[in-house]
């Protein structure tokens, strides 16, 4: 029988490796939510976001896909009221699934930054 699927939180992504931080520095605005790793391997990383929604998956998605290392980003959602969206990342050789995230994860946030700024000067 397999094991359960690791559920990854912020404070066990915490008390992981060096390697683990940049991780986590990337992904640190999604506090609240629960990172449930369901597949990790060298090209491909799947993983559920706990409390995780439409928007959010979406801009990640759309943020991944613009790499030219992503192969296939995408996610879905079996039903909206029961289940939490899962996210599937397939990359080239040339980086791994969790880089790609990673970097997917700053330009998110630098662009939620940028907009928070924009609707403070303007408000």
């Amino acid at each position: 029988m397999a094991s359960p699927p690791e559920r990854l939180t912020i404070e066990r992504l915490r008390q992981m490796p060096q390697k683990s931080a940049k991780f986590l520095k990337a992904i640190e605005f999604f506090k609240i939510m629960e990172i449930k790793v369901i597949e990790d391997k060298k090209e491909r990383f799947v993983f559920e976001l706990v409390g995780g929604d439409h928007a959010l998956c979406t801009v990640l998605k759309e943020e991944l896909n613009q790499d030219s290392n992503v192969k296939t980003a995408t996610y879905r959602v079996d039903h909206p009221l029961f289940s939490n969206p899962r996210i599937l990342v397939d990359t080239s050789d040339s980086v791994t699934p969790r880089q790609a995230i990673t970097n997917a994860a700053k330009r998110v946030q630098k662009m939620g930054e940028k907009i928070a700024k924009d609707l403070e000067k303007a408000l």
